[in-house]
């Protein structure tokens, strides 16, 4: 089954089903699906995700699988007794071939790219929209008014905190390496009508924000792991009390969804 269209994630614009993930307002697109339901004699009789092939936008032909998917759910018991629970239930994703749940959309979105012409990839990493919507109403809701984002990509994040702070007169700094991604984010941004509450800072996290003079007053980290522990110290800790104020929160995207190596 193919996709009918690509509809935006943020501004609900629709596209033709094409070779790019993010809508002229710079927000990824969701694939949308119009045809009858499928029924579930129609599934396969096998336990990962090509169970669900008659439901995917591949033909069979077109599957190249490394045993994504059929993660079982596992009951907890000891750990719900541990949080007050009745039951808990976990997802074990560990057993997909990344070891992550990541797995299962890339071999869907490898071969589909494949299948309209597409000879390399590329990925960004942005923030779910529930996420990133869910960030912006902490911080306009807890009044947090100087930001700095660690992780810019292509700006998707950066307008969500740029959106929270603006009515108070807020700023978000945001620091990322790629002089192409920060041109990205800039243009994004300028479309959104942003662009005035945020500075964009290009480099290595931890040179820049060495240089930056704050103060912060919540971190938003979202960029590669292995220099997570000197920006840390550097963001929220802070070696100098100009740069954060005492008790900055920080929230960290990387550690919570990456994988280990």
């Amino acid at each position: 089954m193919r996709p009918a269209y690509l509809e935006c994630s943020a501004c609900a614009k629709r596209h033709e089903v094409g070779l790019r993930n993010l809508c002229d307002c710079g927000a990824p697109l969701f694939a949308r699906y119009e045809g009858p339901e499928v029924a579930r004699d129609r599934l396969r009789p096998r336990s990962d995700l090509w169970r669900y092939a008659p439901l995917l936008p591949l033909e069979d032909r077109e599957i190249v699988s490394r045993g994504e998917g059929g993660t079982p759910i596992l009951h907890a018991p000891r750990l719900a007794q541990d949080l007050g629970f009745r039951d808990l239930l976990v997802k074990d994703e560990g057993r997909n071939p990344t070891g992550t749940f990541k797995a299962r959309g890339m071999a869907v979105a490898v071969p589909m790219a494949k299948t309209r012409g597409a000879k390399a990839l590329g990925r960004t990493r942005n923030l779910q929209r529930a996420t990133a919507e869910v960030l912006a109403l902490w911080i306009r809701s807890s009044h947090r008014r100087h930001v700095l984002e660690i992780g810019t990509s292509n700006g998707y994040s950066t307008l969500w905190l740029a959106w929270a702070v603006q009515p108070g007169g807020g700023r978000i700094t945001s620091v990322a390496r790629s002089a192409a991604k920060h041109a990205l984010a800039d243009a994004n941004l300028r479309q959104a009508g942003l662009r005035d509450a945020v500075e964009l800072a290009q480099g290595e996290g931890a040179e820049v924000i060495a240089r930056l003079d704050g103060p912060f007053d919540a971190v938003f980290f979202d960029a590669d792991r292995s220099s997570a522990p000197s920006i840390s110290r550097l963001a929220s800790v802070g070696r100098s009390s100009s740069r954060s104020t005492h008790g900055t929160p920080s929230v960290a995207k990387v550690r919570l969804c990456w994988p280990s190596p």
